[in-house]
């Protein structure tokens, strides 16, 4: 993969990820709490295992 589609691919998941918080930050009805509370606990831990979600 060329360096530019990886960052073209790293500033769309920025993107998303941005959206995501946004929309939990603001209680968003679009957004299950519970799904919020887990992206936001993934987000901030440095080291997540995702193999044990």
């Amino acid at each position: 993969m060329s360096a530019i589609a990886t960052e073209d691919q790293d500033m769309f998941c920025e993107k998303a990820v941005a959206l995501i918080v946004d929309l939990c930050l603001d209680d968003s009805p679009l957004l299950d709490p519970g799904t919020c509370q887990d992206f936001l606990v993934l987000l901030t831990n440095e080291n997540p295992n995702i193999s044990n979600a």
